[in-house]
This record gives C-alpha cells, sequence and structure tokens, in this order.
C-alpha cells in the first residue's frame, strides 16, 4: 500500500528527531521494550499469507498492524510492558482472537491456527494468567512481576531485594559480609559489582560505586526482569542485567494511597543485646513509608500520564559514649595542645559526673608518672584528666539508618500516530541521613551525616515506518549525587588518637572526625555523575528472518571529591606524650608535591609552602557501542540467533584545565617484572591507560521447540559480555604525585593546622618524602566474561506450569584486580638486595597498588525451577527454584568486599603469581533454594453482604530462602608468629599448616556471651602435637626458598586461601492481607500484616574479626551478619510491618 503524503511528512520529520537523538548522546543500546511475532497456519498446517494481525494495548488502546509474509510468519515491535489483544484475519477463516501479556524485553512467540469459516465469526482466547514459554533465545531471566512487587512481604520496600528470588542468585551478605553494591546480591558467578541497572531500558547506575542509582517508588514499577545469562546482542556493560519497567497510564483513572509502619514495639529484641551482661536495652526505633500514585487519560486514546511518589521516614536513636578532656587535662597540657583542643571546637555532650578518669590510673597504665607539661611537677593522682560524656547519636536500631527519603516520579506517553509514540519519564529520589550518622563526636563541629540524590529523565520515541522495520530511539540524562560531607571544622584540624584505645570501658578521644580510630581520612566525599546517553535500534523482519542492529553514544562527566587523607592522622604512645602535645608515631596527611617527586626535595622556600592538594576531580568517560544480530526460523520448531556486539568503555580524563594534576606510576620498560618494578617511577600524563578497541562480544543462541506446540523447549547458548569498569576503582589515581601525595613520617608537636605539624614533623625547612602510588597499568583491557547454558523447559499439560531444569556456566577472565607489587621485603626477589628484610623492589615509593587484570573466575551450576502465576482456579501463584552451584576464583571483587578480608587486605598471596591463588570464591554457595508465593483464598470470595466482607478477600504470601555458606581466609597477622609474616606485611598472608584443617566445631563456651567457636586451635591447625615451623631454619639460607616462602609457597605448606566455611542461612517472611470493597466502583481497601524472620530465627554468623591465626580460633556469633560493623546491616529479629492500601 502506498503511503500518503502525510505519512511521509511524520516520516521525514521522524527521521530529523532520529538524528537528534543519535548526535546529542545517549543511554546503551539495551531496552524494556518487547515484541510479537509468530506464525500462521491453517486447519491443515498450510502457511497463511497476507493475514492481517492487530496487535492492541487493552489499557490504553492503542494498535499496531502488519500482514504475514510468504512464510507466514509476522512480528511487531515496540511493545511496551502490559496486556494485549491479539487478532489475525484472513477472507474465508474466522477472525483469531488471543490475549497475551507482554513481558520486559520479551520477545514471545504466538503460534495462531485460523479455523474456515467467515470472518464475521470469531474464535477468542480469554484471557489467561499464565506463564508462557520462550521458544526464541536462549535467554535466562527471572522475571518479577507487578502483583509480586506489590503483594510479597517487602523489609525495606526496595523491589530490587527480590532479585534473590531468581535461580543462581546468592545472598554474599548473609554469607560473608559482602554487602558493596548495597544490595548483597550476585548471580550466576558474577561479581556483585558487575550488575548494569536498567530503568525503561535507560541506564540507572551509580558509576562511582556501583549499584543502582534512582529509586522509584514500589507503585511506580510495572514489573522488572533479572536477566543472567546470555542475553541477545542488544544487551551490554555487564553481564547481569536488573532491567525496571515502570507504568503509565491508561484510559481509566487509577491510583492507590499506601502506608506502612515497623517499630521495635512490634520486633523481638535480638539475641546479641539480650546476650550481654546486663542485657543491653531494645533498641527503639520507628519506620514510616507512605505514598501515592494516580494515573489516567489526558486525551483518551491518545495521551495518559501517571505519577507516584514514596516518603521513607525512619527515627532511632541511641548513646555514643566517649571520654573527654577536662580542664584540669588543659591546666596540665602544653600551650599548643590546648591550642589545638581550642581549634577543635565546643564539646556538646552530657557529662556522667561518676565516671572519670584520674591521673593515678593513666600512671599504673603506661607505667610512668604524669607531669605538668610546663612546669615539670607531677600531676597529684587524683587529679581528674578526662570525663566521661554520651551524645545522642543516630543510628541503625532495626528500622534502617534514621533518615528521611523522598522519591518521586512521573510519566507522560502520547500517541503520535498509528506508528509514532512519544514517552517522557522523570525520576527523582534524595535520602537524607541525619548529622552523627557517618562521623559522631563530643566536639560538635566534626558531626557529619550523609546525602545521596539522583534523577534520572528519559525521552523514547517509537516508530514504524512499515509494517516491517521497527524504531525505538532514547535520550537519557541522569545526575547522581553522593555527598558525605565535612562538618563545622577545619578538615586541617588533625585526628590524635591515644595508643591505649581499649583500656577503658571507652575510649579517649580529642578532635578530628570519627575519632574513635582517626578514621576520617575520607572525608569530604561525593558529587555529582552526569550522564547524557543516546540510543537507537532498528527491528526489520523479511521471510524467516529478524534483524536487529544500533548503536549508543554515552558521556559521563564524574565531578567528584575524595578526602583521603585529607584529615591528618597521628599517635600519642603514652598520655604524657598527650599533655605535651606530641604525636610520636607516625603522622600521615596527603599534601601538595607541586610537581616534586617521591626522594627529591621539596623546599617551602622554592617550592611553596605545604599545604593541602586537590581532592576533587572532574574526570570524563565518551564510550560508544553498536550491535547486530538475526533471529532466524531454520524449521517451523528450530529458531537460530546470531549476534555481534562491540563495545568500547573511555579511558577517564581530565578537562584540560586540570591535566596537570594528573600523575601515574609507570613500570620500567625492560627487564623481568622485578627489574621493571625497579625502575617503575611517577610522571605526569594526559591518558592513564591505553584506549581498548578490541571488545568483541559474539552471541549465538538456538531454541527448539521439541513437541511443535510450544509446550516443551530445549534452549541453549553462548555469548561474550563485556564488563565496564567503576569510578571507586580508578579515581583513586588522584593520590599520585606530583600533585597529591600521602607523607607519612616519624612524630613531632601537635599545633592547630595540620600543616604545621607536618612542617614541624619533617623539620621545618627542605625535605624528602615517600609515597604510595595508585597504578594504574598502562595495559588494563576491558575484563570479560563468557556465558553458555543448556535450559529444557516443559509445560506440564499445558495448563501454565512450567519446570525448567538449565546448566549455567561462566568464565570471567582479565577481571580487575587490585595488587601491590611492591611490598615490604619484596627486594628478595633481586640478586642485588641489600639483605634489609624490610626493603622493597622499589625504594622510591611505599606500597605500589595496581589496577589490572589479573583476576579471572569459574562457574557451573545447575538450575531447577517451577513457577506458575496460578494452579489451576485455586488462585495460587508459586515460583520455586533450587540451583547447586560451584563458583572459582582467584579474587572475588576489586577490593575484596568480604568482611573476612577486611583483615587481610586487597590482592593476592603472591603478588608475581595471582593464578596461585584460585580456590572456591567468597560466595560459593554450592547450594541455595527459593520460594516465594500469593495465595488469593478462592473460598467464600463470592459471597456477599457482612458474611462476604469478614470471609472473602484474604491473601496469603510469603519467602523463603535457604543457603549454605561462603568460604573465607584466616589470616596470619603482620608481626605474628612467622618471620615470613612479619617482613612481608603482604597483601596476605596465609598461616603455616600442619597436620589437617580444623573440621567446624559449633561448641559454645560456658558463659560466653552470644560467641560459638567456629573453628577452634587454630594454632596447632588440629593438630595438637604439632609445632609451628621456624620459617628461617627451613630454607637453611637458600635463597629459592627464600623467596618462595615470601609469597607462601611452597604448595602444602601453607593454609591455602578460602579453605574455611561459613554457616548456613534460612530466613522465611510471610504476609495475610484482607481486602475490603467500597461502596465506589474499582475501589477497595487492603489492610495487610507483614511477619519478617516469622520464626524469629537467629541465624548462626561466622565473626569476620576472628579469622586472624592470632586469635586461636574463629568464632560465630547469632543474628550478627557479618557486614554488620562494616555497613551496619542489622541484627536478626523478627519484624512486624503493618500496612493500609487505598485502590482506586
Amino acid at each position: 500500500m502506498r503511503e500518503t503524503v502525510g505519512q511521509s511528512w511524520q516520516a521525514a520529520g521522524f527521521l530529523v528527531v532520529l538524528l537528534v537523538l543519535v548526535l546529542a548522546g545517549t543511554a546503551l543500546a539495551q531496552t524494556d521494550l518487547g515484541q510479537i511475532s509468530g506464525k500462521v497456519l491453517d486447519p491443515k498446517d498450510a502457511i497463511v499469507t497476507d493475514a492481517k494481525v492487530s496487535v492492541t494495548n487493552t489499557a490504553t488502546a492503542g494498535k499496531q498492524t502488519t500482514t504475514t509474509n510468504s512464510e507466514g510468519l509476522f512480528t511487531v515491535g515496540n511493545l511496551r510492558v502490559g496486556e494485549y489483544e491479539v487478532a489475525v484475519e484472513k477472507e474465508g477463516f474466522k477472525k483469531s482472537v488471543q490475549h497475551v501479556k507482554v513481558e520486559v524485553a520479551q520477545r514471545l512467540n504466538l503460534p495462531v491456527t485460523l479455523q474456515l469459516g467467515g470472518t464475521s465469526e470469531t474464535v477468542e482466547v480469554t484471557a489467561t494468567n499464565t506463564d508462557v514459554i520462550n521458544t526464541i533465545s536462549a535467554e535466562v531471566s527471572h522475571e518479577i512481576t507487578s502483583s509480586e512487587i506489590t503483594n510479597l512481604p517487602l523489609l525495606t520496600r526496595n523491589p530490587y531485594a527480590l532479585m534473590e528470588l531468581a535461580p543462581g542468585s546468592v545472598n554474599a551478605n548473609v554469607a560473608t559480609g559482602d554487602y558493596a553494591n548495597g544490595l548483597g546480591i550476585s548471580n550466576s558467578g558474577s561479581r556483585g559489582r558487575s550488575i548494569n541497572f536498567l530503568l525503561d531500558g535507560s541506564e540507572n547506575n551509580d558509576n562511582f560505586a556501583t549499584g543502582p542509582s534512582t529509586l522509584v517508588p514500589v507503585d511506580a514499577i510495572q514489573e522488572f526482569k533479572l536477566q543472567t545469562n546470555n542475553m541477545t546482542a542488544e544487551f551490554g556493560r555487564n553481564a547481569l542485567q536488573a532491567n525496571v519497567a515502570t507504568k503509565s497510564g491508561t484510559n481509566n483513572f487509577h491510583g492507590s494511597l499506601s502506608e506502612f509502619y515497623r517499630g521495635s514495639a512490634l520486633s523481638t529484641q535480638p539475641v546479641e543485646e539480650k546476650a550481654q551482661t546486663p542485657p543491653l536495652p531494645k533498641g527503639r526505633f520507628v519506620r514510616n513509608v507512605f505514598g501515592a500514585a494516580v494515573g489516567g487519560p489526558i486525551v483518551k486514546d491518545k495521551t495518559f500520564f501517571y505519577g507516584a511518589f514514596e516518603g521513607t521516614r525512619v527515627r532511632g536513636n541511641s548513646k555514643d559514649f566517649f571520654f573527654v578532656p577536662t580542664d584540669q587535662f588543659n591546666a596540665n597540657a602544653s600551650d599548643n595542645m590546648n591550642a589545638y583542643l581550642s581549634a577543635s571546637g565546643p564539646i556538646d555532650a552530657v557529662a556522667l559526673p561518676s565516671d572519670v578518669i584520674t591521673a593515678q590510673q593513666l600512671n599504673d597504665l603506661d607505667g610512668i608518672v604524669l607531669h605538668n607539661s610546663i612546669t615539670g611537677d607531677p600531676i597529684p593522682g587524683d587529679t581528674v584528666l578526662f570525663q566521661r560524656v554520651f551524645t545522642n547519636v543516630p543510628i541503625d536500631g532495626g528500622g534502617g539508618p534514621p533518615q528521611n527519603t523522598w522519591s518521586a516520579f512521573v510519566r507522560g506517553d502520547h500517541q503520535i500516530s498509528d506508528r509514532t509514540s512519544l514517552a517522557m519519564r522523570y525520576a527523582w529520589y534524595r535520602q537524607e541521613l541525619f548529622p552523627g550518622f557517618t562521623s559522631d563526636s563530643p566536639y560538635s563541629d566534626f558531626r557529619t551525616g550523609q546525602s545521596f540524590r539522583s534523577q534520572n529523565a528519559t525521552i523514547t520515541l517509537t516508530h514504524s515506518f512499515t509494517s516491517r522495520l521497527f524504531n525505538e530511539s532514547r535520550f537519557t540524562f541522569s545526575r547522581t549525587t553522593p555527598n558525605a560531607p565535612l562538618g563545622k571544622a577545619s578538615p586541617n584540624v588533625a585526628c590524635f588518637l591515644y595508643a591505649n584505645t581499649t583500656a577503658f570501658v571507652d575510649p579517649i578521644v580529642f578532635g578530628g572526625y570519627l575519632p574513635r580510630s582517626c578514621a576520617g581520612n575520607s572525608l569530604p566525599a561525593g558529587g555529582p555523575q552526569n550522564t547524557l546517553a543516546g540510543y537507537t535500534g532498528f527491528t526489520y523482519s523479511r521471510g524467516r528472518n529478524t534483524w536487529k542492529f544500533g548503536g549508543h553514544l554515552r558521556f559521563l562527566r564524574d565531578n567528584h571529591t575524595f578526602g583521603a587523607f585529607e584529615n591528618g592522622f597521628g599517635l600519642g604512645g603514652t598520655m604524657q606524650s598527650m599533655l605535651d602535645g606530641l604525636t610520636d608515631a607516625d603522622f600521615r596527611v596527603a599534601f601538595n608535591p607541586h610537581g616534586v617527586l617521591p626522594h627529591e626535595t621539596y623546599d617551602p622556600a622554592v617550592n611553596g609552602p605545604i599545604e593541602s592538594p586537590s581532592f576533587t576531580r572532574h574526570y570524563r568517560y565518551n564510550e560508544f557501542s553498536w550491535y547486530a544480530e538475526d533471529s532466524v526460523k531454520l524449521m517451523s520448531r528450530l529458531t537460530l540467533t546470531a549476534g555481534l556486539r562491540w563495545e568500547y568503555f573511555g579511558v577517564l580524563h581530565s578537562p584540560d584545565g586540570e591535566k596537570n594534576l594528573d600523575g601515574n606510576f609507570y613500570l620500567g620498560n625492560s627487564g623481568n617484572i622485578f627489574q621493571r618494578i625497579t625502575d617503575g617511577a611517577f610522571r605526569q600524563t594526559d591518558q592513564f591507560f591505553n584506549q581498548d578497541f578490541n571488545n568483541f562480544a559474539p552471541r549465538v543462541a538456538i531454541a527448539w521447540d521439541v513437541t511443535g506446540n510450544s509446550r516443551t523447549v530445549f534452549r541453549a547458548g553462548y555469548g561474550v559480555f563485556y564488563d565496564a569498569n567503576f569510578g571507586n576503582a580508578l579515581f583513586n589515581v588522584i593520590q599520585n604525585p606530583p600533585a597529591y601525595a600521602v607523607v607519612q613520617a616519624p612524630g613531632g608537636h601537635i599545633f592547630p593546622n595540620q600543616y604545621d605539624t607536618l612542617s614541624d614533623v619533617l623539620g621545618g625547612g627542605a625535605f624528602t618524602y615517600n609515597s604510595s602510588a595508585r597504578a594504574l597499568d598502562k595495559d588494563i583491557v576491558t575484563a570479560y566474561n563468557q556465558q553458555w547454558n543448556a535450559t529444557l523447559e516443559h509445560d506440564l499439560l499445558g495448563k501454565g506450569v512450567l519446570v525448567s531444569l538449565a546448566y549455567v556456566g561462566a568464565k570471567g577472565d582479565k577481571l580487575y584486580s587490585l595488587n601491590n607489587l611492591n611490598q615490604k621485603g619484596s627486594c628478595i626477589m633481586l640478586d642485588s638486595c641489600d639483605g634489609n628484610p624490610f626493603a622493597r623492589l622499589n625504594t622510591g615509593i611505599t606500597g605500589m597498588n595496581r589496577r589490572g587484570n589479573e583476576g579471572f573466575s569459574r562457574y557451573h551450576s545447575m538450575q531447577f525451577e517451577v513457577r506458575t502465576r496460578q494452579i489451576a482456579n485455586t488462585g495460587l501463584a508459586l515460583n520455586a527454584n533450587y540451583t547447586w552451584a560451584h563458583s572459582i576464583d582467584n579474587a572475588t571483587s576489586f577490593f575484596n568486599d568480604s568482611a573476612f578480608d577486611f583483615n587481610g587486605n586487597f590482592g593476592f598471596g603472591n603478588p608475581y603469581n595471582p593464578a596461585a591463588d584460585k580456590a572456591s570464591s567468597d560466595n560459593d554457595i554450592r547450594h541455595r533454594f527459593a520460594l516465594n508465593y500469593a495465595w488469593e483464598i478462592p473460598w467464600l470470595r463470592s459471597l456477599k453482604g457482612a458474611t462476604g466482607e469478614a470471609f472473602g478477600g484474604w491473601s496469603l504470601s510469603g519467602v523463603l530462602t535457604a543457603q549454605t555458606g561462603g568460604a573465607f581466609s584466616v589470616y596470619e597477622n603482620p608481626g605474628g608468629f612467622t618471620d615470613q609474616c612479619s617482613a612481608s606485611v603482604a597483601n596476605v598472608c596465609f598461616p603455616v599448616q600442619q597436620g589437617r584443617l580444623p573440621h567446624m566445631d559449633g561448641k559454645t563456651p560456658a558463659g560466653a556471651a552470644n560467641r560459638t567457636v567456629l573453628y577452634g586451635n587454630l594454632y596447632s591447625l588440629d593438630n595438637p602435637n604439632s609445632t609451628l615451623i621456624d620459617l628461617a631454619a627451613f630454607c637453611g639460607g637458600d635463597p629459592v626458598c627464600s623467596q618462595q616462602l615470601y609469597f607462601n609457597q611452597p604448595a602444602g605448606l601453607f593454609v591455602p586461601r578460602n579453605a574455611f566455611r561459613t554457616p548456613g542461612y534460612w530466613n522465611f517472611d510471610a504476609a495475610i492481607l484482607k481486602s475490603f470493597k467500597l461502596p465506589w466502583e474499582s475501589t477497595s481497601l487492603q489492610f495487610r500484616a507483614e511477619f519478617f524472620n516469622l520464626f524469629n530465627h537467629s541465624n548462626l554468623y561466622a565473626d569476620p574479626n576472628s579469622n586472624l591465626l592470632a586469635s586461636g580460633e574463629v568464632n560465630a556469633r547469632r543474628g550478627v551478619p557479618p557486614s554488620h560493623e562494616l555497613y551496619g546491616t542489622p541484627f536478626d529479629r523478627r519484624n512486624i510491618q503493618l500496612g493500609l492500601r487505598l485502590t482506586f
């Protein structure tokens, strides 16, 4: 049929808009839109050509039409998530009408058989609430439906938590404390930071820390899909995709109002609190989540809107106790110490007059008599030098961090014509955590909170050029602004710590951020990340082939501040040192070397006064990709999909005004690796590492409809997926000379300004300095992951109960790694080493933390799943899956995110042979089971009157998860039992193994406060008759042997990585829902009671503070997750949440 003049102008106008979208900048070539394809046959299975196919969105009346080709095939693309009516008409046949549901990015196969008769007759398949087997691609994925999001119990109202229900998912948070992406979830052997979060097909990532950026209200989510293995060529950036589709307006006004309450009054007290002597009071908290949503038509059948709002209000606080200097301390302190205390600002805390520390107590502790710093007179023993005080600090008492959080969402959809539609969506999120949550101090000027703000705006234009050629184009802008600011106090007031931090029930503190540990060396942190993204993709069907091709551009501006050692740190070995205003141990602070490299002379008279560097950079990334694929019907029951994707992830670079700040450490160009390290040096650079253009990712898949009725399907596929690096792994390069250095020097006088302290420490004149290196390997390339799977799926009795068995495998190579190539004692690898056991290969720097590609992983699993949206007419929707898996790697995460690696630090046992650390992954969960259900009880729901109201409308839902434990290492501690470990201060250092490894014990010592011995007798490693090897004597002076010992070799002598296991975990959440019909049409009120950890079960968790050999035993505690201390995840307890929801 010829196009009209109007249609020609529409196409021309669309091409102009499309060109603007592509050139403006972009989103990744991903999509949330689906397609329906099928084959039309007559009753004798003969092909029906030129049949008219109409696909109508039942909510908006939007319609697309096409005709079957010479093969009887049809394809309709650009379909949003929702329910559709598919009508097929052909002269001489009855009209066929089917009702189907299109899911996120689904490729739905819909075979149609026409019956003989007149077109005025209709054969209609009534709407069914059943799952449909995938007969087109080999993608392994898990769909979270709107019903599941609405009806399943959600502790935090964060729908991403439901990703844990997918086959292959593991909860690394409860296994090893890996909570780095804010979810603690990984899947199918991928790293937890390697998830690409999509919102309506647009990127929605926190590109600096990883994790989702903009969380939309729960009532704004239509559904989402977790794509875990072998996606088609449209998808890239990471190996996992969390693809969320939002709701849109319809021809009917609809909406909701909701309120959820959870508080300590409805929760149990954790075991950890009750086990203390005396028992701790029960933590108090209140959590309220409230929201509203409304949508409907602006112009019927043409223009629609939908908006939603959600607020979260959490309150909870506790007392934080400290000892602070008294007036008597000030009277006995030096002038410079008093000046420092004055600069620290006022103490704003409640004093406990009876709790004090006297001079005599400190005399006994330090073994000296304290003297007045000015007069030299002994301080009387009864002089009160410190007073115990407390502050009221916001804490997570069980309801999450105290906060005010708001999210808002608005969307508009407009049907420009029967061929063109436009969607515009804006999402906004803001979270505020209160002062004292990030840094608490009795000195009020050092109290800080933090915030997180984000927004995501997308314009999507879809157009059908013909009935065979479809286009989807998208423009996205996103902005993410994390912010952990400084308080009122200047960062130049350093933090000084009294060495005996555990001598009293609470610490003695002075000024500085995070004064308990003086760990405020990363404040402030944050800043806006701006992303412009644009994408266009085409779908073209001809004959048996459906082609897809497209591309994207992406521009990221990471405007970030990271105050690493902006707040200096010093240590006073005795209280006399503190009175004298002396830091008599290493003092560390960042300074600007003004182009002077380590071991060169810095002269303040020549190079300028000692001052802070710039802690802010504005790095830019320019990225682009393209893809092409063909899905071809080789036979009526066999589909082959083959595609190729190419991606380029840009090298971070500074704008012209900051290029002079960029420096990197480069290895020498000749000799072996040891010589190259020795010859390495810092250089200013305008390109940190080489561009990597070799990122070709083939994808291939088959889908075989075994029986021809779409009830039994075999699928298999293979694909390569490249993994984008994340900002925090790269950004730390700002800490390199020649514009930034962290200097570490012996003690000196404490002054109000830390740079006066540094000048005093360095002698007040010219000096040389040493600094560590954050080295970006100039040859670093893009990490990649190969994935493959084979799946057999069957629809039991054709009733929508789908059963599948899948083998899923993955192989990660050149994964991002962090490795210290210049450890203490590493010069042992050179013949020219001077024999100093602490000497490094490169004496011009301290540690060299190189960012490279030395990681790898292997994953194999069998995944069994049963799912149905409704079993017969029982009202029961069910999803259950079991996964057996084995995950192997040499580094589970870039930063060693497991809480058990916090003590061992990052890297490898042998930095020059990372493969030697091959072992079970931290998140190697061998067995995992997940079940979720929602049961709308059918009995009595049809009754009328009071009886119907009382006994009808009841629903039950629940989530059960259970898994075996993860893996962790036991580390030797530097300065501990062996010369090897004491000398190396290595990345990681494993203890000597004598005899066999101990078995899991599980004994609870008498009188222990919530402590179970998980692995005992570590000193002899389960062999009471053995003694630790004298490693110096072991080698007898053999240099090769000494080198091996330095790197935890030979094999079998040292305990291997991840040789120990954490206990298993299980949890059951349940909900009871009751709906009341209200007098107004389509209006109901739902009451719900949600029970999290219904049985109040406290799991046994390994304690990550005890996996050092010096501990003698690895302990475990009930109800205290391993991520509790690092991330503040709450204790196990039963929580009850009450909710009301009005739907209209």
